[in-house]
């Protein structure tokens, strides 16, 4: 961050110059106020590029594939807009080995011609509050 501040001239014994030398660097606290966010961790999104998912836990080894509307990154979380309610319970470990699985799974019932819903999916990974 680079802040301006005034540099006035003082008379220090007789002489003129500048109160702060040329080239000085300070350290500084910076607060803001943050509103409260719904956010989840970075490890639980999937491609956080043009379309980001993530799984939440249903429950009995079930997870449901939720597409999400992603706002600001910070350095551990994401906040989301859209995609999941607070409360819910998400994949925070082993997110890729059940989309693999479900992309499996939705190959495998394309070949069968079954229904293929692409929502719903049985596996076991951690699962933590958002």
């Amino acid at each position: 961050m680079r802040v301006e501040l005034p540099n006035p001239l003082a008379e220090i014994n007789g002489v003129k110059r500048r109160e702060l030398y040329h080239k000085l660097f300070a350290d500084a606290v910076v607060q803001v106020e943050i509103p409260e966010v719904l956010a989840v961790p970075r490890s639980a999104v999937l491609s956080p590029g043009a379309a980001p998912v993530l799984y939440v836990d249903k429950g009995g080894g079930a997870y449901e594939q939720r597409r999400l509307r992603l706002g600001r990154a910070g350095d551990d979380e994401y906040e989301v807009l859209d995609g999941v309610a607070d409360g819910e319970r998400v994949v925070t470990q082993g997110g890729m080995l059940i989309d693999a699985q479900a992309q499996l799974n939705a190959s495998a019932n394309q070949q069968t011609g079954e229904g293929v819903s692409g929502r719903d999916f049985t596996g076991a990974t951690n699962a933590l509050p958002p």
